[in-house]
C-alpha cells in the first residue's frame, strides 16, 4: 500500500509601507517571495515508519524600485527591510485530505522540530528578519529553510493526500540616515 503526501503553498499579496523620513521615496523597494510546491513523496504505512520528513525553502528577493543615479537620494541611503513570513492557518498540527481520510503533518522552523511555523499565534512562530540594501545595491535575496514532518499512520488508506498553506509576506521599508563624514583637515 502506498500513500503519496504533498503540500501546495500559496502566497498572499505582499504588504509594504515606505516611510517618508530622510527624503525616502514612498516605496524605495519591493519584495517578492518564491514558494515551491512541497512533496513528502510516497510512503508505505507500516509499524516501522513513524514519520516522513521533508525540507523545503522559501526565497525572498527585495529590489530597489527607483533608478540609481549618481546624485540620487536612494543612492545615498541604505534601505532597511523588516520582513515577516507567516504560515496560515497558524496551527501546530495540520492535515492533508485524501479520498478516504486525512494525514496529519507539521511544519517547523528548525531541524530539531521544536518550533512550529505559523503567524505567532496558537504556539507557532513566524519568520522575522531584517535585510539591508546598501546604497549601491539593486537587490538582496534571503533563503529560509522549513522542515515538514508527516506522521505515518498504518491505518491510513492508500491514496493521494493534499493540503494548502498560505504564505503571507509582510514587510516595512525604512531609508536609513547616513551620518555626515568629517572632511579631512589640510595641514
Amino acid at each position: 500500500m502506498r500513500v503519496t503526501l504533498s503540500i501546495v503553498a500559496l502566497m498572499l499579496p505582499a504588504l509594504a509601507q515606505g516611510q517618508q523620513q530622510f527624503a525616502c521615496p514612498p516605496t524605495p523597494a519591493t519584495c517578492d517571495i518564491i514558494v515551491p510546491a512541497v512533496s513528502f513523496g510516497s510512503v508505505t504505512p507500516s509499524e516501522a515508519v513513524a514519520a516522513q520528513l521533508s525540507v523545503f525553502t522559501l526565497t525572498v528577493t527585495c529590489s530597489r524600485t527607483t533608478e540609481i543615479r549618481p546624485r540620487s537620494v536612494t543612492l545615498q541611503r541604505p534601505i532597511e527591510i523588516l520582513l515577516q513570513l507567516e504560515g496560515l492557518p497558524a496551527r501546530t498540527e495540520r492535515f492533508m485530505l485524501g479520498a478516504t481520510g486525512q494525514a496529519h503533518y507539521t511544519l517547523y522552523l528548525d531541524p530539531a522540530q521544536t518550533q512550529s511555523w505559523g503567524d505567532g499565534s496558537d504556539n507557532t512562530q513566524a519568520i522575522s528578519d531584517t535585510l539591508q540594501l546598501a546604497p549601491d545595491q539593486r537587490t538582496t535575496t534571503r533563503v529560509y529553510s522549513l522542515y515538514g514532518r508527516v506522521d505515518v499512520d498504518p491505518r491510513l488508506a492508500a491514496g493521494h493526500y493534499t493540503g494548502a498553506v498560505t504564505v503571507n509576506l509582510r514587510y516595512t521599508l525604512n531609508c536609513i540616515a547616513i551620518a555626515p563624514r568629517a572632511l579631512p583637515r589640510k595641514p
